[in-house]
């Protein structure tokens, strides 16, 4: 019998932690994780190069991520939050570079390596949370994103080739500030899932981008597609 007292007290102890929180209560959530970023269908070319090989396309980059969110329940298995979140966005490229021959078996060329596009901003996302169970939520929205800076950037590396030997110049690093043409304002859809457990929330989201994340005439630039990982901590206030 005491064995039994004592396990039932320990679920009674346990599974109010488990589940969300009370109606009325607001609770601030700073959060911290990863963001996996693209711009789809952005490409770099190299000027002089031709066939496929000139084209770098881009692929998903990793950054932080980081923020703080403002949580109300406001009915037994509905609430809103407003937050402000630190994100990396942006892209990387692939590798490469081109040759071209300019004696009998003498080849000069140009190597292209960690080119990135890095973009800073500070999103507002606005979120409706729906409990599907204890502690399990689904969740949509709405976001602005303003940028906080942007540059694109890349090694650049000259080299000289015969059938015997490779001789590579000094690297370049190369730099071009973004900053003029990032759009001022973008907006996106964030939809996602979250589990909470002993006000511990792990939370995944993916953020449908609806801006181009440039503002240059005459050009089409992409927009942000994100995913965010992240784990946050709920402070009853």
């Amino acid at each position: 019998m005491k064995k039994r007292t004592i396990l039932l007290g320990l679920a009674a102890g346990v599974l109010p932690t488990m589940a969300q929180p009370k109606v009325g209560t607001v609770s601030v959530l700073p959060r911290v994780g990863v963001a996996l970023a693209n711009l789809p269908g952005d490409k770099m070319y190299i000027a002089g190069g031709v066939g496929d090989n000139m084209t770098y396309s881009a692929r998903y980059k990793a950054g932080l991520m980081a923020g703080v969110d403002i949580d109300w329940q406001f009915m037994p298995n509905l609430s809103a939050t407003i937050g402000a979140q630190y994100v990396q966005q942006g892209a990387k490229y692939g590798n490469n570079g081109y040759k071209v021959q300019v004696t009998e078996g003498v080849y000069k060329g140009t190597g292209y390596s960690d080119w990135s596009t890095q973009l800073h901003y500070i999103n507002v996302p606005l979120m409706l949370n729906a409990y599907l169970g204890t502690g399990f939520a689904v969740k949509a929205g709405v976001q602005i994103g303003f940028p906080i800076s942007g540059n694109m950037k890349y090694t650049e590396q000259q080299y000289t080739m015969t059938k015997d030997d490779v001789k590579y110049e000094k690297p370049e690093h190369v730099k071009y500030d973004l900053n003029s043409t990032l759009t001022k304002v973008n907006f996106a859809i964030p939809v996602g899932v979250s589990y909470e457990f002993s006000n511990v929330i792990i939370d995944a989201r993916y953020n449908i981008g609806l801006t181009q994340f440039q503002n240059i005439e005459g050009f089409k630039s992409s927009k942000n597609s994100v995913f965010t990982f992240s784990v946050a901590y709920r402070l009853g206030l």
